[in-house]
């Protein structure tokens, strides 16, 4: 969702003259406009910047405008189990093996977003839900 609030303490927001571009188009269709926001629930935007521009006006006509950028970042974060070392499927003498996954999220495109691993990483055994039980 695309959103940017709107004020104005002396005549008010004229809802009707905000307009709404996104990487320099206008987006009419699909915007909502009040007299308190401008909203637009993009999508389909390519992985990469975004700029947006919100330009409006007082009921006296006085103009102001708001830019801002954004990423999107479609890629998928890379892993990789690093430990246990044998070959998938093989035994091991251990009821509690150290368990080792190696993640990153380089985004070829530049546009990292990063792993929170607090809340971007789960783990799960046997269909069970784990990961609070590690250290991550």
């Amino acid at each position: 969702m695309i959103r940017a609030t709107l004020a104005d303490a002396g005549s008010g927001v004229d809802a009707a003259a905000t307009r709404l571009f996104v990487d320099d188009v206008e987006i009419v269709a699909g915007v909502t406009r009040t007299a308190a926001d401008v909203s637009f629930a993009a999508t389909g935007l390519a992985a990469g910047p975004h700029h947006v521009r919100v330009e409006a006006a007082d009921l006296a006509g006085n103009p102001a405008t708001l830019e801002w950028e954004f990423s999107v970042d479609l890629t998928d974060p890379d892993a990789a189990f690093t430990a246990p070392t044998p070959e998938e499927g093989a035994l091991v003498n251990d009821n509690r093996p150290e368990v080792r996954l190696e993640y990153s999220d380089p985004a070829p495109d530049g546009y990292a977003s990063g792993i929170d691993p607090a809340t971007g990483v789960h783990l799960s055994e046997d269909g069970g839900d784990v990961t609070a039980e590690p250290a991550v």
